[in-house]
């Protein structure tokens, strides 16, 4: 909401918004705000076509913007993450002082343990709130051409509204 429109104010190139995007809502803010694009990356992990274990999309699915946690030092920046037993580690490294060396290498492989492998317990599910928001694991086509539909009738309702201001 801050980082999109400051961004487009000062730039002359095309922005694309990223972050937290999950949905049609999130995309036609996104625009409003004045990006030209978004990138849904976390969304898309949770889609048919997705090289992720269909029982890691099924735990992603569950979880809701609560389930996830903000790391300390995972991988040198901080890391929001799907609470499981390897953030809960991380957590108590942090509280026991361990050195961000210590902590960054306790973290390698661990994505790939996740969604490869398939561990949603020791693995290292980076994934956002929008987990909150995902309902369904439709294919990339699907979800892009709701995304767009839904957007269009946000744009339709808003449009109404304004008009009847």
């Amino acid at each position: 909401m801050v980082l999109t429109p400051l961004v487009t104010g000062n730039v002359k190139i095309p922005v694309v918004a990223a972050g937290g995007i999950g949905d049609a809502r999130g995309m036609v803010a996104s625009m409003a705000l004045g990006a030209e694009g978004i990138s849904m990356g976390s969304r898309f992990v949770v889609t048919k076509e997705a090289p992720v274990p269909t029982h890691v999309k099924t735990h992603i699915l569950k979880r809701n913007e609560n389930e996830t946690i903000v790391t300390d030092n995972f991988t040198g920046v901080r890391c929001r993450v799907i609470k499981n037993k390897f953030s809960e580690n991380l957590v108590e490294l942090s509280k026991n002082n361990t050195s961000p060396w210590e902590i960054m290498q306790s973290g390698v492989g661990k994505i790939r343990e996740a969604y490869v492998e398939g561990d949603v317990e020791w693995g290292s599910l980076t994934f956002g709130q929008i987990c909150g928001l995902i309902e369904d694991i439709p294919t990339c086509k699907n979800l892009i051409e709701s995304i767009v539909q839904e957007a269009e009738n946000i744009m339709e309702s808003m449009q109404k509204k304004i008009l009847a201001v």
